[in-house]
């Protein structure tokens, strides 16, 4: 009898499961992962377990994810996988961003995520208290206290999660924006951009976090550049957070039309892949549009509402007010998931200092000349 190819097998399946994750793709990894535990090669079984950890995260697979890292994690410590040790602090960094954006993750299990990751860093003989990994953990579950003890102790230097030092710093300007420092946000902002301002990525999505702050100060013009020059790269590379914040903006400048493709391209496209941290800020911009659009008279719009199960909607017309009474129950029942878990009402104050939105237009006239001045409606990237 012809002996049997496990590593054949596995790779057929890791193959065949390339692509988008869903609950086919996931099923295809776990089939894979059954047949490398079977075959005894940790090599196998550990390259598996990566593309598992690495899967586009959905609530419904973090069960699957933490048992990866877990399982990869035992295998270092136990010397059986030495040589993916340096690998693990950055798959390390991904799972806790992720996990804390889920409310069905426990304060428990990311504080056990967080212990976990700071004993594989003393064993890659990296500092264990990364101000990066505390602030991961802390904004979204908003410990301010935390937040701000982190953003104390950054600095323009590689943590041990391995993003560029901008990305990292980003994480501070949104700090300092949930903890309304707007100030100290633009500052900081100034002194990254001064030093090189880092990868594309990080440049994008501090735009992006900027637009609203800048259009609060009525300083559109510099609003309009920071939109053109990032919209395009946040929506090409799935930076969906980022991606909401300008369909804020397009809505506060008055482009109404271009901010529901936008929002529609996001529900169609990242629905399944989204966070629920995510989902809560996209539904935050779809009131926000919902409202606008209301106030200017329209009954209906078109867009790929998501239905259940985190699947994207089919292309459809939609009432305005059923619009809006969706995105409220959606953001209500995420921001009592999230407060319940955190144990504070931070996500509820979100939802009411959010309405201020409402009332931030520019002047039409305005926002007419400040287009002319460069394609408006064609944002280019970096």
């Amino acid at each position: 009898m012809k002996p049997r190819n496990f590593t054949q097998e596995v790779n057929q399946l890791l193959y065949e499961a390339y692509g988008p994750s869903s609950p086919e793709t996931i099923n295809l990894l776990l089939r894979a992962r059954t047949i490398a535990d079977e075959s005894g090669d940790i090599d196998l079984s550990v390259q598996v377990r990566e593309r598992l950890i690495c899967a586009d995260w959905d609530s419904g697979y973090a069960k699957h994810i933490l048992e990866s890292l877990a399982w990869l994690a035992d295998r270092v410590e136990a010397g059986e996988a030495s040589n993916y040790i340096h690998d693990l602090p950055k798959l390390y960094t991904r799972v806790v961003r992720m996990a804390a954006m889920e409310p069905d993750i426990s304060l428990e299990q990311l504080h056990i995520l967080r212990a976990r990751e700071r004993h594989i860093l003393t064993l890659c003989r990296r500092p264990t208290d990364s101000w990066h990994s505390n602030l991961l953990i802390a904004i979204p579950c908003a410990d301010h206290e935390g937040i701000a003890s982190a953003i104390e102790r950054s600095s323009l230097g590689p943590q041990a999660g391995g993003d560029c030092p901008a990305c990292q710093l980003n994480e501070c300007i949104r700090g300092h924006l949930l903890l309304g420092q707007v100030e100290h946000a633009m500052s900081l902002a100034k002194d990254i951009e001064e030093v090189g301002g880092g990868c594309n990525s990080a440049a994008a999505e501090r735009d992006s976090m900027l637009l609203i702050p800048l259009a609060e100060t009525q300083a559109w013009s510099r609003c309009l550049k920071r939109h053109r020059q990032s919209c395009s790269w946040v929506v090409d590379e799935g930076l969906v957070r980022s991606a909401a914040r300008h369909v804020e903006f397009l809505v506060v400048f008055g482009r109404l039309e271009l901010a529901e493709r936008l929002l529609s391209h996001l529900l169609t496209r990242f629905r399944r892949t989204m966070t629920s941290d995510e989902f809560f800020e996209v539904m935050l911009a779809t009131r926000l549009l919902a409202y606008r659009l209301a106030e200017d008279g329209r009954i209906d719009t078109e867009l790929s509402w998501p239905s259940e199960g985190s699947t994207p909607g089919s292309p459809g017309r939609i009432l305005i007010d059923d619009l809006k009474a969706r995105a409220k129950a959606h953001l209500h029942r995420l921001a009592e998931r999230f407060d319940q878990r955190n144990g504070n009402t931070s996500y509820g104050q979100r939802l009411l200092d959010h309405d201020r939105l409402n009332q931030l237009k520019c002047p039409p006239a305005l926002a007419d000349r400040l287009s002319t001045q460069g394609r408006h409606d064609r944002p280019v990237t970096r």
